[in-house]
């Protein structure tokens, strides 16, 4: 009888050990999804961000674009040569850079 009441005793540690195992596990699965949504948030958000600029970058690139045109008569040879001969010079600028600088460029060598 007495074996009987030890075994019985470890069979009821065993299972709160294991009970307390799981429910370990389950917070940590919990843990990791929490930071997989707030990562995927995070994602989205940087991903408007980075939209929002793009065509806050496109805007000023086509209002700039027009106005080389305008400076050129709307000779779009001579803007592509213009931009194609700066990227070229300066590869390591970015798109904004090429078409103010063009403007530039135009503007000083009219004055």
């Amino acid at each position: 009888m007495e074996y009987l009441t030890y075994f019985i005793i470890i069979i009821v540690i065993l299972i709160l050990v294991i009970s307390y195992l799981m429910i370990l596990k389950n917070q940590v699965n919990n843990r990791k999804k929490n930071y997989q949504n707030s990562s995927n948030f995070k994602r989205k958000v940087n991903k408007k961000i980075v939209n929002k600029n793009k065509e806050e970058s496109d805007e000023k690139i086509n209002e700039l674009k027009n106005q080389l045109l305008k400076l050129v008569n709307h000779d779009a040879k001579i803007v592509e040569r213009l931009i194609n001969n700066l990227k070229l010079k300066h590869p390591d600028k970015s798109e904004n850079w090429y078409w103010e600088k063009a403007i530039l460029d135009l503007e000083r060598d009219r004055t």
